[in-house]
């Protein structure tokens, strides 16, 4: 469940954060208060090439997703499913990028 929050004028949401799987989990660290909708992701501490986030809760179809690495570049594609949310970047240990995902 997400519901809309406003906190000084801002809107955000509020909800159950999803997990990381497939290169990232492990160490690797979802930031307090990020849900479905947007968050920051930190890779484990061993170098991988990509990492994957599984939604707390399916989408009723793939959402439109804006993800950004912090520490390095993305490379190749962004893979966006109803349950997953996939990045791939240069074998590098603690990649660390951001997500901003809405509904189509």
């Amino acid at each position: 469940f997400l519901a809309e929050n406003f906190v000084n004028g801002h809107a955000g949401y509020v909800g159950v954060a999803p997990t990381l799987t497939a290169g990232c989990n492990g160490t690797g660290q979802v930031t307090t208060g990020a849900t479905d909708h947007s968050g920051t992701i930190t890779g484990q501490n061993t170098a991988h090439t990509s990492c994957t986030l599984t939604f707390a809760q399916a989408w009723g179809v793939a959402p439109n997703c804006n993800v950004t690495g912090l520490n390095s570049p993305l490379t190749g594609a962004v893979t966006i499913t109803t349950t997953t949310l996939q990045v791939n970047f240069a074998s590098t240990t603690n990649f660390k990028w951001v997500y901003n995902c809405r509904g189509t």
